[in-house]
């Protein structure tokens, strides 16, 4: 019920773009390692392998969701978890359990700027 509903949110707000003249991007997002993590939103500040997995699960499903949302209005997708492979190779690409480092957002960046250009034809 509570993707179903965020796959609704997620289509009236690109509804609501495209209604203003934007071309609208939205994008999926990253797997969370699956290693014992600092993480300072957590009771105990850490976030356990077994965490993370049941996270990611979660993560798959409404990555699912966001891309049907996508693709039922017309926006464009950049598939933030398709550069999974690259963010989890290294380490220093997380800043803690669920945030990116200024490295990891490069590779990110990069596969934005990549998207953009392609649709604007660059």
């Amino acid at each position: 019920e509570r993707l179903n509903r965020i796959q609704a949110d997620i289509e009236a707000a690109i509804a609501e773009g495209q209604a203003a003249g934007l071309t609208v991007y939205v994008a999926t997002y990253f797997s969370l390692r699956e290693t014992v993590a600092t993480c300072d939103a957590l009771f105990l500040d850490i976030m356990l392998p077994a965490q993370a997995r049941n996270a990611n699960g979660y993560l798959s499903l409404l990555n699912a969701r966001i891309r049907q949302a996508a693709a039922n209005a017309g926006a464009v997708v950049v598939d933030v978890a398709s550069v999974d492979d690259s963010l989890r190779a290294d380490d220093s690409n997380f800043l803690n359990c669920n945030h990116l480092s200024a490295k990891g957002n490069q590779i990110v960046a990069q596969l934005f700027a990549q998207v953009i250009g392609q649709v604007g034809g660059g």
